[in-house]
């Protein structure tokens, strides 16, 4: 992540730990001010869903890679709701999961745009240790 990160060192005292929660809330405003600018890529429906809360809390269920048609497909749960992530024209995809319990949930998601018109996708789980990275041209948003 390179701007909705958190640190979370139990070692560090208050102001320590008061400086960081001032430098995130730096960092989420310039991502917020970033994504306003690549908003017109994505759905409505996709956009009004990400607003919400960024997908924070809502339960990963299944990361489902499709190499013959080049996509990944993310199924995450909330209010027994499901949202199916599907990444098209994938470049690039990374996945490191650490399990600890019986949920992985979504603590942040950012995207940011590349120079060759496609996008990073981040998201960042709740075991702290892992997170899912997609570069794609297109993510679709189905309910």
């Amino acid at each position: 992540m390179k701007y909705l990160y958190y640190n979370h060192d139990s070692l560090m005292n208050t102001e320590e730990r008061d400086a960081e929660t001032k430098a995130y809330f730096e960092r989420a405003e310039a991502y917020l001010k970033l994504f306003e600018t690549i908003k017109p890529f994505f759905s409505k429906k996709f956009i009004s869903e990400y607003e919400k809360a960024g997908f924070h809390d809502y339960d990963l269920l299944a990361i489902e890679q499709q190499p013959l048609n080049n996509s990944v497909v993310i199924t995450l749960s909330h209010h027994n709701k499901y949202y199916y992530l599907i990444f098209k024209n994938v470049v690039e995809y990374r996945c490191s999961m650490v399990v600890d319990g019986p949920k992985q949930q979504v603590l942040e998601y950012e995207i940011l745009p590349l120079e060759n018109g496609s996008f990073s996708h981040e998201l960042s789980l709740s075991s702290g240790q892992s997170n899912i990275f997609i570069t794609a041209k297109k993510l679709i948003l189905k309910q």
